[in-house]
């Protein structure tokens, strides 16, 4: 231990917080290791609610004026958080930033 205290065992119980990602990003980074998984991989055939995603035509448009995305999502999106889900927080009081 850094602090001096007894050092960790084998059988130490600690708390494990927001390790979600990292787990899930060391799994990918496996199966991208054994060519399981490639980087420009589509994520829909893996999650079909991302297929054929809308977006908004401007941050400040009213939410049903969208137009198609420009591309789908892939694994590198998911692994580098470039997917495009996330909160402006310069837009508020926008129709996006009023339905959060």
């Amino acid at each position: 231990r850094h602090d001096g205290g007894a050092p960790m065992r084998r059988d130490t119980i600690f708390r494990m917080a927001s390790t979600s990602k990292p787990v899930t990003m060391a799994a990918a980074m496996i199966l991208l290791d054994e060519c399981r998984l490639r980087l420009d991989d589509l994520v829909e055939q893996w999650l079909p609610e991302l297929a054929n995603r809308q977006v908004l035509k401007r941050p400040d448009s009213p939410l049903d004026d969208t137009v198609p995305a420009r591309r789908p999502i892939t694994v590198r999106d998911l692994l580098t958080s470039t997917f495009g889900l996330g909160l402006d927080f310069t837009a508020l009081g926008t129709p996006i930033m009023n339905a959060f």
